[in-house]
């Protein structure tokens, strides 16, 4: 396996590549999309699977039409002053439609930075104006329609899957207007689907008379398929009208036989077998005390309520249909209702409009909001190839038009680094880490500067008041992430990450023996200073990344105070805690499950071993191999992740279950109330002051 150096560091190969052909590869960061969501991430439209075949004439010219937008925005800018349209047209890529425009280069370059600014944002423009009209033009259909078609009346089910069990004479139909479902009324498809969501998680009865229960109380009942059964007896010979219903409060005598154990499965006393359209007519419930309010009003018989008896998601379900004389009674699954009917928000008046042409032109809209908007995100951002290169470009020139031509190509680089890379490299840590959920990491910082002064509770309390101090004082230089699976492999591509910060030896307060140590193992502080990324960036961005407050994840580190207190940090863009105590809730939340190797070295299971040193020593004795340099974030992360599971393999292979409890959360130098009651080597204690916990770049040494 080979670890890379890159800047914003997405490892490979640690050669390092200062062509100008390489130089985006080389500085790939790896920043995270934080607009993206665990299960919304940007998706593939593959007609036939995830869009229907008829849509595919549609969307292939709604996208065109986007596209054309877009190009004649820059066409239009172009040529209001007076720069030469040299030509347009449409391209093909593959399977991707779109359209070009072509202008004079050397009449933009005599621009001014205004200008070529406008030229540059004038198709992100132009389709923001048209994803505003289509939003309007969206939230209006309804009005438009309104001469023809019947809005907030029902749904209107446009059709229905030919071999579904809701079909039928008795069934749904085409043309029905849906316009209540066990008792939940239907106005609109929100209000659908707020219904079939309720139906889902919310169990609901219906209150039928007591008297009329305890006529049809089950003496025998048996499972078939998902169904209680306990017809079978019943004076109506099992007849398919019936079904199955069970009470869980009933308070009156009974004495006949039951099966207790499928009563028990309802938590429910009785089973009675009852007309399903009898109690389809009869107010719905969720508890008794539900029908005994609405028996208020009525005559005085007591009533309770009866729940079908059906295991798993099946419901009964009781739809009322709008323009028809009957009621459908349905025992199913609420997804066949999703899946298998079609439904539009518009009724049509007469018999002569179709129910196709709202559905259209609302697709028609919707598509046209999402493609004007996303041609109008993707091309603002700042990524080589796309408008938001050149409007980057022109937006510095703008700004900084005081600052010197190198300085300024030298903030455009690392912009356009930063949104080049936005949508892939750790979109490959989002989804590696779902694999390789073992997160072993390492940081890099300036050493220590301050010691803090006073009394202490307790030598720990000494380390973390120095830890809290330095990590509020000092700026990160490096971050290393290596991904692993449960039995210490890396991922096939073999990557590690690292991340590198702004740092500048100028303004920033550092260690000078630190300093030179990772001067020393090859970090280039000119590139930090002009090239680094901002801490808080990088800390908004691992809030989104899925590595953190998952209890799935488990952190692998080496003596990690300090690498946990700038991680903190940075995610919570505030100084750390005053109290250890606060500390530790903090990264117990954010890192749910964590070991540090150095504490691990404290188990009495290792004393024999005789494991001593830094991380570079440790692995030394172990015979672990490092690839890349030392006191180099990434190389260090993969290093700790190797070291632990040799330990893992060769010392507690068979009783890892037991000794994890005892390390895990752990942080080597601090948290002594929280390792009192774990079986660790204790330390002796000094009576004098407390001797400052060493920085962690030392310790990999």
């Amino acid at each position: 396996m080979e670890i890379g150096s890159w800047w914003f560091e997405h490892f490979h190969s640690f050669t390092s590549d200062s062509s100008v052909m390489n130089v985006y590869e080389m500085e790939a960061t790896t920043i995270k999309e934080k607009f993206i969501e665990e299960d919304e991430g940007l998706k593939f439209v593959i007609p036939g699977w995830n869009i229907p075949w008829t849509q595919v004439p549609l969307y292939v010219g709604i996208l065109l039409f986007a596209a054309l937008i877009h190009e004649m925005g820059h066409m239009l800018a172009a040529l209001s002053i007076n720069v030469p349209v040299i030509s347009m047209g449409f391209i093909l890529l593959a399977v991707y439609f779109g359209a070009y425009v072509e202008i004079d280069a050397a009449a933009v370059r005599r621009l001014s930075s205004i200008q070529k600014l406008r030229i540059s944002c004038a198709g992100v423009w132009h389709n923001l104006v048209l994803a505003l009209f289509a939003w309007i033009f969206y939230e209006s259909i309804s009005f438009v329609v309104s001469p023809l078609y019947m809005s907030e009346t029902g749904i209107y089910v446009k059709d229905i899957q030919k071999d579904s069990p809701l079909s039928g004479p008795l069934g749904l139909q085409k043309g029905n207007v849906i316009q209540e479902i066990n008792g939940c009324n239907v106005n609109n498809i929100d209000d659908w689907n707020h219904c079939l969501k309720t139906m889902k998680y919310n169990n609901s009865g219906f209150c039928v008379p007591s008297d009329v229960i305890a006529k049809n109380i089950a003496d025998e009942m048996q499972l078939v398929g998902n169904e209680l059964d306990c017809c079978q007896n019943s004076t109506w010979n099992n007849s398919a009208s019936h079904v199955c219903f069970y009470v869980r409060d009933w308070k009156h005598n009974f004495s006949g036989e039951r099966s207790h154990e499928l009563l028990e499965y309802f938590s429910a006393k009785i089973c009675a077998c009852l007309s399903a359209r009898y109690v389809a007519d009869l107010p719905s419930c969720i508890s008794t005390e539900d029908c005994t309010n609405t028996n208020r009003t009525l005559e005085t018989t007591q009533s309770s309520c009866v729940f079908p008896a059906f295991l798993g998601d099946m419901s009964f379900m009781r739809i009322s249909i709008g323009n028809a004389s009957h009621m459908v009674l349905y025992v199913g699954y609420v997804r066949e209702l999703e899946f298998d009917v079609q439904v539009s928000n518009y009724v049509p008046r007469s018999p002569l409009s179709s129910a196709l042409i709202p559905y259209l032109t609302e697709l028609m809209a919707k598509y046209l909001f999402t493609f004007s908007f996303a041609f109008a995100v993707i091309n603002a951002t700042p990524c080589i190839y796309l408008d938001g290169q050149y409007i980057c470009s022109n937006l510095v020139d703008l700004i900084f038009s005081n600052v010197r031509p190198r300085r300024r190509r030298l903030v455009k680089r690392m912009v356009l680094i930063y949104g080049t890379t936005l949508l892939a490299e750790f979109k490959r840590i989002r989804d590696t880490v779902k694999n390789y959920p073992f997160v072993a990491m390492d940081t890099e910082f300036p050493g220590v500067v301050a010691t803090p002064l006073g009394q202490f509770k307790s030598k720990e309390d000494f380390n973390y008041q120095q830890v809290s101090c330095n990590v509020n004082m000092l700026k990160l230089i490096q971050v290393g992430f290596a991904l692993l699976d449960k039995d210490g492999n890396v991922p096939p591509t073999g990557d590690v990450w690292q991340f590198n910060f702004q740092f500048s030896l100028n303004d920033d307060m550092y260690s000078q023996d630190s300093v030179d140590l990772l001067r020393n193992a090859g970090i280039d502080f000119g590139r930090h200073q002009v090239e680094g990324i901002r801490m808080a960036d990088f800390g908004e961005l691992l809030t989104t990344s899925g590595l953190i407050v998952d209890e799935h994840i488990t952190w692998l580190t080496f003596h990690s105070g300090y690498d946990f207190g700038y991680l903190m940090r940075s995610i919570l863009l505030s100084e750390l805690p005053k109290e250890e105590s606060q500390f530790f809730q903090y990264h117990r939340k954010l890192f749910p499950c964590s070991y540090d190797l150095k504490m691990l070295l404290k188990h009495p299971g290792l004393v024999n071993a005789k494991l001593r040193g830094g991380l570079q020593e440790l692995a030394d004795q172990l015979k672990v191999i490092r690839k890349g340099q030392q006191h180099q974030a990434g190389s260090d992360s993969l290093l700790t992740a190797q070291t632990f599971f040799k330990i893992k393999e060769r010392f507690f292979e068979d009783t890892w279950d037991q000794v994890a409890p005892t390390v895990e959360g752990h942080l080597y130098g601090l948290g002594n109330t929280l390792s009192l009651g774990a079986p660790f080597v204790q330390m002796a204690e000094s009576s004098s002051t407390p001797e400052p916990q060493q920085p962690s770049t030392p310790e990999a040494a």
